[in-house]
């Protein structure tokens, strides 16, 4: 029996939250240390992954994208953990109070979209000059979301598949 999905593709749907769990630690050992280097890598790292998570994530969407199974079933599979991660984000900050916020939870979530931040606050300040970091993620999320289906829709295998019934 020939398998159709590569399960490598799946692992990398977790590269943007691994990447970023990195950079994070690395600045939370930096504050922690008081290391002025750690301070500096892990915002340099920041800067690396703001540019290439774009890059990663269209390129992943061309991989979804060239799936030899059917194109709706490939796309739900390359954004499955994208929308675990909104949900359990909206679920954090929009519906939970701040007392009662779960920190693991609103970590994970977090930062699975934070190579995108950047660009979601950067089109948050084009219609407002105060950026609620709420609605910058939010938004990055949203870009997350387009760069992967433009990457989908891309691939050299994209058919739309016309069924006559």
């Amino acid at each position: 029996m020939k398998r159709n999905i590569n399960y490598k593709l799946i692992l990398l749907l977790v590269v943007p939250y691994l990447a970023s769990e990195i950079i994070n630690r690395l600045m939370g050992y930096g504050i922690s240390l008081n290391s002025s280097l750690l301070l500096t890598i892990s915002s340099v790292l920041l800067s690396l992954w703001t540019f290439s998570s774009v890059v990663l994530w269209f390129w992943v969407g061309r991989q979804f994208g060239s799936l030899t199974i059917e194109k709706i079933k490939s796309f739900i599979l390359g954004n499955v953990i994208w929308a675990i991660s909104l949900a359990l984000y909206i679920w954090q900050f929009i519906f939970v109070d701040d007392i009662n916020r779960n920190f693991f939870v609103a970590g994970i979530s977090q930062h699975y979209v934070l190579g995108f931040v950047s660009w979601g606050s950067k089109v948050v300040n084009l219609f407002t000059n105060t950026i609620d970091g709420t609605v910058a993620v939010i938004v990055a999320y949203l870009i997350m979301f387009i760069v992967f289906t433009v990457g989908f829709i891309t691939s050299p295998t994209f058919k739309i598949e016309k069924k006559f019934y």
